[in-house]
């Protein structure tokens, strides 16, 4: 670690000691790691130490790495991100529905949400790329599409997934091992062979009854009300406990929630963002990707959201990175990946041990934060 980051070491030791079981943080700054740091067990029964290859899922961090994929897509074999979808979707016309563009997907503006409590909806079909499109395009969406926000949990990787396949012909997966992590060599990846799944850590879900941050307890609540656009982004299906942790959840591809990386990966792809795309999207596709799309009440999150084209904006309501010019994507329990031009950094914090409610990066990840803004 460059000894001008020493600040975020001491942090970083300090969250090992305390809330965290297991645990890494990077910092990219003008394209160069200033701090790579893990720590702490990769299991719950403390036989496993984190290390430099542990691979931890990400969760909706994930939704930045698809969208740079889309984004991608868009760039380099000329998609319309205004074109209705059901032009390449026809199954997707009907009730409002055809009015969906990529753009909403990206946004969180489509109104399709997830799947209604009458829609028999199990883990197995979220696995199966196409059962779980078939049953998505008959939602009635919860808003008129591009009228109003909110956050798509998992049905934003469902409809990326189909509308880039049915126009490039592939999957967001092969996009992003054939176009990102094998040409930069990043340990980052979406559906896991066996040898990528031995190296995983255990997640540990949040516990019942934990601190709940209080702008989302109604968030929380919501998710228990069958009928609510926050019930059908993420209680349908339902989740079994412990289901991040099977083979069945690591080997399936789902480009909303659950891209498994290493922190260091995360970070040198921030980084190069955060120091104008590189060869990743011309200037003018990230310069748009990274404006504001959709601002304010988000009817999922029931809290202030803000979105780019896939990439969460930080605001003082829900800060992603260190200033407003950041943008990235928190994950389930507390991961968090941004990039923030303002200073050129990437920056990644992985954790095992979840926490309740979290919408952006939690305790430990905001105090790296703070220590890194210190630093710089």
């Amino acid at each position: 670690m460059d000894p001008a980051f020493r600040r975020v070491g001491e942090v970083f030791v300090d969250c090992l000691a305390g809330a965290e079981l297991g645990a890494a943080v990077s910092v990219v700054v003008d394209g160069e790691q200033m701090v790579d740091l893990r720590g702490g067990w990769a299991d719950r029964r403390r036989t496993r130490p984190w290390g430099r290859d542990t691979l931890c899922c990400a969760f909706s961090a994930t939704k930045g790495v698809a969208a740079l994929c889309a984004l991608q897509a868009v760039a380099e074999e000329g998609i319309d991100p205004d074109q209705p979808l059901a032009e390449l979707w026809p199954e997707l016309a009907g009730e409002g529905r055809e009015a969906i563009t990529l753009r909403q997907v990206l946004a969180h503006r489509s109104g399709l949400v997830g799947w209604r409590p009458e829609t028999d909806m199990t883990l197995e079909d979220l696995y199966d790329p196409q059962r779980a499109a078939e049953l998505l395009a008959v939602q009635r969406p919860f808003w008129a599409p591009g009228t109003d926000h909110g956050y798509q949990a998992r049905s934003y990787g469902v409809l990326l997934e189909e509308a880039l396949r049915r126009a490039t012909g592939h999957s967001l997966a092969t996009h992003l091992r054939d176009r990102i992590s094998g040409p930069l060599g990043l340990d980052l990846h979406l559906g896991l062979g066996p040898a990528e799944q031995a190296r995983c850590a255990e997640l540990t879900p949040a516990p019942a009854g934990g601190a709940i941050p209080e702008a989302s307890r109604p968030m929380l609540k919501a998710m228990g009300e069958p009928g609510t656009p926050t019930h059908a982004a993420f209680s349908n299906p339902p989740g079994r406990r412990g289901y991040m942790n099977t083979e069945a959840f690591r080997q399936a591809e789902l480009p909303a929630m659950n891209a498994h990386a290493t922190a260091p990966a995360l970070a040198r792809l921030y980084g190069m963002l955060a120091a104008g795309g590189q060869t990743l999207l011309p200037p003018s596709v990230l310069a748009e990707a990274t404006s504001v799309q959709s601002e304010g009440p988000d009817r999922v999150l029931l809290q202030p959201s803000c979105f780019g084209l896939g990439f969460q904006l930080s605001r003082p309501e829900l800060v992603v990175g260190l200033s407003d010019a950041a943008f990235g994507h928190a994950g389930a329990g507390g991961s968090l990946a941004f990039a923030d031009p303002s200073a050129r950094v990437g920056f990644c914090f992985l954790m095992n041990r979840m926490r309740p409610g979290a919408v952006t990066g939690n305790d430990s990840a905001m105090a790296l934060v703070d220590a890194l803004a210190e630093c710089l």
